[in-house]
């Protein structure tokens, strides 16, 4: 039975989520010799109509933390409480409540819509599975939803390759929707999409927002879109969770090395302006060996000795903004 979380303020709460793929060897004998961390000890909340961004380099685990979210895969530990309530343990039918309310945007529109099934049908897919409405009720919802994601009901007996890249991303998005969920889940939204059109989609998105009262958990290693959407945001390196705060503070008060030399690397569309750029040294270390102490000693420019013998969780540097680096301060 899922139980209920005294916390209700939140609309998603993950709790120290920790999920680890084993490393094999052999055909037959599969021998474990080792683990990758791809989410080690991750939290944060998100609140009901809140834009929560989540950034990093790939591979550090961004996408996995995800699919967990979604329970497309279970935590090894750790906790998914959505609206008050736990359903990290919940299966078969009883978890199906959770994901009428909790729907994704996935990165490639190109993939993720059915090529042999009309528009009509993909995005009434989700109320046929959840048996919410059929007949006349389900095509209603579904015209609904394609007229606030600006497609006209012309439109509904067309299959996906008949569309652009940018229509076949609202289509993506009407899916997600028909359902009234409360939290959208986009992972690189608009990765895919030419940049006159991302603004567009962007717009879109935010636009729905405010008309549906949407909760946003964005996914991108993209930091102009993580800044355009966000409220508050999130920085992982390594699977870990490094610097949280607002969008503002992540931004313009950096209080963690790794961010700040991400958000030097981040490219400005003016050639005249003189950016001071933090090269960072060496590789990023594998996630089945992380370093000691503090995961991103190896790479710091702010490297001392401490680093790399003692390990720094996640500690409030200011109000609503915490950091795991030794020396926040000096950053």
């Amino acid at each position: 039975m899922s139980k209920r979380s005294k916390s209700s303020s939140n609309l998603l709460e993950v709790k120290n989520i920790k999920h680890y793929f084993p490393i094999t060897k052999g055909v037959i004998l599969r021998k474990n010799i080792g683990t990758v961390k791809a989410v080690d000890g991750v939290s944060f909340e998100i609140k009901p109509k809140e834009t929560f961004g989540l950034v990093g380099e790939s591979g550090c685990g961004k996408s996995t933390l995800a699919k967990i979210i979604l329970q497309s895969i279970k935590p090894d530990e750790g906790n998914i409480i959505f609206n008050g309530t736990d359903v990290t343990n919940l299966k078969g039918n009883s978890i199906l409540p959770f994901r009428s309310q909790v729907s994704i945007v996935f990165q490639d529109p190109y993939s993720s819509l059915n090529p042999r099934m009309t528009v009509k049908r993909i995005v009434a897919e989700p109320l046929i599975t959840h048996k919410l409405a059929e007949g006349g009720q389900k095509d209603k919802m579904v015209i609904d939803v394609m007229e606030r994601v600006g497609l006209p009901r012309q439109m509904l007996d067309r299959y996906p390759h008949e569309f652009s890249g940018g229509q076949r991303q609202r289509i993506a998005i009407a899916r997600a929707l028909v359902l009234k969920p409360k939290l959208v889940v986009a992972d690189e939204p608009v990765a895919a999409l030419d940049v006159s059109v991302q603004a567009q989609i962007l717009n879109l998105m935010k636009e729905l927002q405010e008309n549906l009262d949407l909760a946003y958990l964005i996914i991108s290693h993209d930091l102009n879109v993580v800044k355009y959407m966000s409220d508050r945001i999130a920085v992982m390196y390594l699977g870990r969770i490094v610097e949280l705060g607002s969008s503002s503070d992540v931004f313009y008060k950096s209080s963690h090395p790794y961010t700040k030399a991400l958000l030097s690397s981040a490219p400005i569309p003016d050639p005249s302006l003189k950016v001071n750029r933090v090269i960072l040294k060496g590789d990023v270390p594998s996630p089945s060996k992380v370093p000691s102490g503090c995961a991103f000693h190896t790479r710091c420019y702010m490297s001392k000795e401490i680093c790399s013998s003692k390990d720094v969780s996640l500690t409030k540097v200011k109000d609503k903004q915490w950091s795991s680096c030794h020396f926040p301060e000096e950053v």
